[in-house]
């Protein structure tokens, strides 16, 4: 087996964040993502798939100061 030798590349990723108002105080969020490796990254051997799927999920509460 070759050892593995990184280059730089490009990670091309799609996100769309969702938000919805509870109250005006109160909003809560989710972000799913998807991000695409090029071969620099896939062929590390560490890695074993062409794609990696996540999701942020938080809430935001408003203060009165």
């Amino acid at each position: 087996m070759d050892a593995y030798s990184p280059s730089s590349s490009v990670q091309p990723f799609v996100s769309v964040p969702a938000f919805y108002r509870v109250n005006p105080k109160v909003n809560l969020f989710a972000i799913p993502s998807v991000t695409y490796y090029a071969d620099e990254i896939y062929n590390n051997p560490k890695v074993d798939s062409r794609t990696s799927w996540g999701v942020a999920l938080g809430a935001n509460y408003a203060f009165d100061f």
